[in-house]
């Protein structure tokens, strides 16, 4: 499932920016939820942000997208195009010692593995942090049902169609 680009989006985030106070209520709640869960998962918000910089490395790997989550609860650690202490400040603006110290309490917790330099994650994330993984599957979907009942507003009201002919375009 490729990743749709700026422009592919734009015509999304224009109607969403339009009906944004219709909205906003159906987009905010789940992220808070899913902050209130991390806090309560990892401790902080930094340490947060850390698991998923190593998650969207982990993502981004061939073997990880074509494995489901039965096969990687029981790995060690899970494939990964990887990452570091450097890369991960850099891209959260972050100072490396505060990511090394980071790191390493999310290595203690079990769920961050180092090696050679590199930094993955274990299979135990997705059930030390189910609740978590539970809240972002729900922000994915409720904010999808969000957007497809703008578009189908959209379409009844400019006549376009009808409601169950309009698809989201793939992400």
């Amino acid at each position: 499932m490729p990743s749709a680009s700026r422009t592919e989006l734009k015509p999304l985030v224009e109607l969403v920016a339009a009906n944004y106070a219709l909205v906003a209520r159906d987009l905010l709640n789940p992220m808070l939820e899913l902050l209130r869960l991390s806090r309560l998962c990892t401790g902080d918000a930094e340490s947060f942000l850390i698991l998923l910089v190593i998650a969207v490395r982990v993502t981004e790997d061939p073997q990880f997208r074509a494995s489901s989550v039965e096969d990687l609860v029981p790995l060690a650690e899970l494939p990964s195009r990887g990452t570091n202490i450097r890369s991960i400040a850099a891209s959260l603006d972050m100072p490396k010692e505060t990511v090394r110290r980071k790191v390493a309490e999310l290595a203690e917790a079990g769920w961050v593995v180092r090696r050679e330099g590199e930094l993955t994650l274990s299979g135990r994330v997705f059930t030390d942090l189910a609740n978590l993984k539970r809240s972002l599957e729900e922000l994915a979907a409720r904010n999808y049902l969000t957007v497809h009942e703008l578009l189908a507003r959209e379409g009844e009201a400019t006549g376009t169609g009808p409601a169950e002919e309009r698809t989201l375009p793939a992400p």
